[in-house]
């Protein structure tokens, strides 16, 4: 199976996640071990953690393992569901996890694993599938030692907390080794004859497992859970207060054979509790989640997108391409638009829900102000209960019109780069003309007058070409003599303009519709809208004319020139 292991790594024995990656890796399975904590120093944590839920989603693991995961925020957690089972592993002590932050993580985790037995009856409460997993020791570094028993006692470790105080009441003389890390532990082990071990946080930190591993005899405290482990007097021995610590060191230092019993029988005892042994319990945990069907990434996932409430230009280069990116993560794709909009996701699209938004400021790029229907909204969730859902409600997608349509933009922690089809049969281009004019109550100045149109008209169909008025009838005019097909079907219009010779009119949503039917137009407008047709919303490279010499108030013979102009050169 295929792991990505999402923890703190090193080379130097010191990170207990470095032996747990290399375990699931003798298992025989494929392991990408992702250091988030060093990614995070040279990325950012944002930049981070989108990197990672982009790197799940390429490799499609069998389970991601996240140690702790501090910093990382939630949503890694609930996108990397999606895709695969999370697991997450809480190395630390109950005082350490009573935090909202890992306690979300728990929640949004398919399987929880700890080795405190109190972390995990907390645990419990917000996860009901969460499990006792024993951290254990390196085998590998943590081994028995050839060496001479020259320290009569000893304590490895940093002294916080009241292991200072404890120490202080120890009648024998105590080595107290702040720096043995990687073989230096085990090699201090194997030195001592008397390992002891103050539990700080109700439970066993992986000291225990170590002094055992390196065959040392070790005396410790007691800690809730051991019984299940470890027997005391055939392990291990433990200790119950400062008398009883002094009177065992004073015992067991005269009798080395009892020492060297207790301490075989402790390291066969330890096996059980290797690294190793951590990843394959948490290897076998998967197989039998996987085997009851509660990973989330096992129900299917419906990607829900809109209302989208924004002018049409913008939903032709400020979203339907990108939710057709989308949706190819998505075993279910629901569109909501306006009901004139449908053919724009018919390809892609499993189900189509007509809205019409109402409030707000509708006649402008994008509706501020409007709010969605939530009782609409909520009925829509729930007829898709049965799947993880995605929501994705209207937005202004990157800086539009500036926004180049190769541009990836980033939904969530998903970078999407749209992806444009052609709409419309492709046919023979032939001699029609189609023109959108203009008629909107916002920004009347960039109308252009119906005497203009007129003009226009009369002089195309004097040169033999037949010309088709397109746009909505609400927010265009039909121009005498010219066949009136406002209003009629999305799909119906994307064949106009796939067979049509030119369109020509203002700046406006079926011109930016010209361009994704690769139906070659002439378009007017302010100068600095250039590159809008030329480059950023020009997917397919439709020729197009943009003049911007006179805006918004070109004279028709202008116009009528540039386009004999135009077509003689394309021709030629």
């Amino acid at each position: 199976m295929k792991i990505i292991y999402a923890a703190r790594f090193d080379d130097k024995g010191v990170s207990t996640n470095t032996s747990q990656g290399e375990g699931f890796k003798k298992l025989g399975h494929e392991v990408l071990l992702y250091d988030f904590p060093e990614r995070g120093q040279v990325l950012g944590p944002a930049e981070r953690d989108i990197e990672l839920v982009e790197l799940v989603r390429h490799i499609e693991p069998d389970l991601v393992v996240v140690a702790k995961g501090t910093g990382l925020d939630i949503k890694v957690f609930k996108q990397c569901r999606l895709i695969a089972p999370v697991a997450y592993w809480f190395p630390d002590p109950l005082i350490t996890y009573n935090n909202l932050e890992f306690i979300e993580k728990t929640k949004n985790a398919d399987y929880f694993c700890c080795d405190k037995q109190n972390v995990l009856e907390a645990a419990r409460k917000h996860n009901p599938n969460s499990f006792l997993v024993h951290e254990g020791y390196d085998a590998d570094m943590e081994r028995p030692r050839e060496n001479k028993q020259s320290l009569p006692v000893s304590f490895i470790g940093n002294l916080y907390g009241d292991r200072k105080q404890k120490l202080n009441t120890v009648e024998a003389s105590v080595s107290v080794i702040s720096d043995a890390y990687g073989e230096k532990h085990s090699e201090t082990v194997s030195k001592t004859k008397i390992n002891l071990n103050f539990c700080t946080a109700a439970g066993a930190s992986d000291r225990v497992y170590k002094i055992l591993g390196a065959k040392g005899f070790l005396l410790t405290d007691d800690w809730e859970g051991r019984e299940n482990t470890f027997t005391d007097g055939e392990h291990l021995v433990i200790f119950k207060d400062t008398a009883d610590l002094n009177k065992k060191i004073e015992y067991y230092l005269a009798h080395p054979e009892e020492r060297r019993k207790i301490s075989e029988a402790g390291y066969q005892e330890v096996q059980k509790y290797t690294r190793d042994a951590w990843s394959s319990q948490v290897v076998r945990i998967w197989e039998q989640q996987k085997k009851k069907g509660t990973f989330h990434c096992l129900r299917k996932n419906v990607l829900i997108c809109g209302p989208w409430v924004g002018e049409f230009g913008w939903e032709l280069f400020a979203w339907q391409a990108y939710m057709r990116q989308m949706s190819k993560n998505y075993d279910k794709v629901v569109c909501i638009s306006r009901p004139t909009s449908k053919a724009l996701y018919s390809d892609y699209a499993d189900e189509f829900i007509p809205y019409t938004p109402e409030g707000g400021l509708a006649d402008s790029f994008f509706m501020h102000d409007h709010k969605v229907d939530h009782k609409f909204l909520n009925s829509v969730f729930s007829q898709n209960s049965d799947y993880n859902v995605t929501w994705l409600p209207p937005r202004r997608v990157g800086v539009p019109p500036h926004t180049h349509f190769k541009e990836p933009i980033l939904f969530g922690y998903t970078r999407v780069s749209p992806e444009y089809i052609k709409f419309g049969e492709s046919v023979k281009r032939g001699n029609d003309i189609v023109i959108h004019a203009r008629n909107r109550e916002l920004r009347q100045a960039d109308n252009w007058e119906i005497e203009n149109w007129n003009q226009l008209v009369t002089d195309l169909k004097s040169l033999g070409h037949k010309v088709i008025s397109i746009g909505t009838k609400k927010q265009s005019s039909h121009i005498k003599g010219t066949k009136d097909m406002r209003g009629c079907d999305l799909k119906e219009t994307f064949n106009i303009l796939s067979s049509a010779k030119v369109a020509i009119g203002p700046s406006s949503g079926p011109m930016h519709l010209a361009s994704l039917c690769k139906c070659p137009h002439i378009v007017w407008s302010v100068k600095t809208d250039d590159k809008r047709y030329e480059q950023n919303w020009n997917p397919h490279d439709t020729p197009v004319l943009f003049l911007g010499e006179h805006e918004w108030r070109p004279p028709p013979k202008y116009i009528l020139e540039k386009f004999k102009e135009w077509c003689l050169n394309n021709e030629e």
